[in-house]
């Protein structure tokens, strides 16, 4: 399936998650891309009935345009588990990646975020 370019119109700022240290968490500087942000559905709520969790899924062509239209990027090298994503003003954290490639010659075609509030 063929997903035409102008579906990837949101702007995602994705910070690269690095490690933990002793300061806590480091990323890497800010890369802002074009994507599509879809979902939203609630996978968790605590006793008190709060919602404490959402699941939404980010989905990044590749290669991945830079918002500022100053070049593209390798969407598996930026967006990886524990990564930071911003969309708007909704702060997400990757939960896990999936590698979408092409069956017949294995290229990577896009890369699916599970995000999680």
């Amino acid at each position: 399936m063929i997903i035409p370019s102008w579906w990837f119109a949101e702007q995602v700022t994705i910070e690269t998650f690095q490690g933990s240290g002793a300061y806590g968490d480091t990323y890497a500087a800010p890369v802002v891309v074009l994507g599509n942000i879809a979902g939203g559905e609630t996978v968790k709520w605590s006793s008190n009935g709060a919602e404490v969790a959402a699941s939404q899924v980010l989905m990044l062509p590749n290669p991945c345009r830079l918002a500022d239209g100053s070049g593209t990027v390798d969407p598996s090298t930026v967006l990886t588990p524990q990564s930071r994503v911003t969309s708007d003003a909704l702060v997400s954290e990757v939960a896990s990646v999936d590698l979408h490639r092409d069956p017949g010659s294995a290229e990577l075609l896009a890369v699916f975020g599970h995000l999680a509030r």
